[in-house]
């Protein structure tokens, strides 16, 4: 009996002792731009760019799907903006190759499907989708994750490659303006589709398209408020179109 209240002693002061050192261990911090790497020991902003901090774990995790003729504003400007909230932003394919866009970028995917690594938002960009959409590994991959991601969420014509894997069900969705007919008649059995007013940039366009996204556009809000207030950094904005983004997610 002595033996085995020693030994509920000894592990108790073990763990005591790891939870105590696992107190002290230090935060670190980032700047969200990949390329300053440096770390640093307190909060602040970036010596280089200006941009603040960000903790180096738990940031906000972005897995953005891209493939053969995607649009390119329609992963790029999305990958701005998270980066600015100081999202960890990667790159999943169906394999590692490179792809070409819309515009005859080339991007290699810093992922295949297999080896991904757990994401907080999943993006599906729009563009030359459909061989994206008869691709059955990619389409059980997002069936696969889903559950496990916060968000997945779709941009222009990009709603055809989740509609497909069966996740937008029930649900209303939308996409570009001159497909939102050719939607309804292949998905009317499923899905409820939406005509909304042309949208002006490829943020407001994802945050319209899901009820879910209000959690996300209080996460974009600082960078809302840090552009209107240093309209010269060269992102136009004015209060009247956030007012109006705002409104339709309330």
């Amino acid at each position: 009996m002595r033996l085995v209240s020693r030994l509920l002693i000894a592990v108790l002061i073990v763990l005591i002792a790891t939870a105590a050192v696992a107190a002290d261990a230090k935060k670190v911090w980032v700047c969200p731009m990949a390329e300053h790497p440096q770390e640093f020991d307190k909060p602040g902003s970036c010596p280089l760019c200006g941009m603040p901090l960000v903790e180096k774990i738990g940031r906000f995790r972005v897995a953005v799907l891209i493939f053969n003729y995607a649009e390119d504003i329609d992963f790029t400007a999305p990958i701005e903006v998270l980066g600015h909230t100081g999202a960890q932003i990667f790159t999943v394919g169906a394999t590692t190759d490179p792809i070409n866009t819309v515009f005859g970028l080339h991007v290699r995917p810093d992922y295949d499907l297999e080896h991904t690594p757990p994401a907080d938002l999943i993006l599906v960009p729009g563009g030359g989708v459909n061989d994206t959409a008869n691709n059955d590994a990619v389409i059980a991959w997002l069936r696969q994750r889903a559950p496990s991601a916060r968000y997945v969420m779709s941009v222009c014509n990009g709603a055809f490659i989740l509609a497909k894997t069966g996740l937008l069900d029930g649900l209303t969705a939308t996409t570009t303006a001159s497909r939102i007919d050719q939607l309804a008649e292949k998905l009317a059995a499923r899905l409820r589709t939406t005509k909304t007013e042309a949208v002006r940039t490829a943020l407001e366009n994802e945050l319209r398209r899901i009820d879910e996204a209000v959690p996300l556009r209080e996460r974009l809000r600082p960078l809302q408020d840090r552009v209107l207030q240093r309209p010269a950094t060269g992102l136009t904005a004015d209060k009247s179109f956030y007012d109006e983004i705002n409104a339709g997610n309330n």
